[in-house]
């Protein structure tokens, strides 16, 4: 972590560009809507901190999320039929599975949009995140744009920050 990283964070002040700026978003998902499944699957894997998957319209813009919950609801549902879920032990046999199986695009995974916004304080987005019953939000731009991801669990560690610095 960078020396401005560990400065201390007022939850009030801060907002999410700055946390952006200092590199504290975490790296994270973005799919498009008519994204195929098994594409679906390849973009989450090397992101398994990330608890939610953005979803975009085809101007980039926010139009949806996919909460894990929701993501290993359609594996199973869709992936994992009863006969091959003792065959099935890793990513690649859920590839293989999934060709012989019809199931979602993204689009039809997803969840109505929810995010925080660049410009929220650390505190609004908090409060964001708590009511929306979501582990972590996409964080959008002024044009709804998602430019980062903000797990609720990662706020944490930032107001620990202040907290010891005062």
């Amino acid at each position: 972590m960078s020396a401005s990283a560990r400065q201390p964070l007022d939850a009030s002040d801060t907002q999410l560009a700055d946390l952006q700026m200092r590199g504290l978003l975490d790296p994270f998902t973005v799919v498009a809507a008519d994204t195929e499944f098994a594409d679906l699957v390849r973009a989450v894997e090397p992101y398994p901190h990330v608890r939610t998957v953005a979803v975009t319209d085809a101007d980039g813009k926010l139009s949806g999320i996919i909460p894990m919950r929701a993501f290993y609801a359609a594996i199973f549902a869709d992936v994992y039929p009863e006969a091959l879920m003792g065959e099935v032990a890793s990513i690649g046999g859920v590839l293989e599975a999934a060709d012989q199986i019809v199931h979602p695009t993204a689009g039809e995974v997803m969840l109505a949009a929810a995010s925080v916004a660049v410009t929220d304080s650390l505190h609004d987005a908090f409060i964001a995140l708590y009511r929306s019953g979501q582990a972590g939000l996409p964080v959008v731009d002024a044009e709804n744009r998602p430019v980062g991801y903000l797990d609720l669990l990662a706020i944490l560690p930032l107001w620990e920050q202040r907290s010891q610095a005062g």
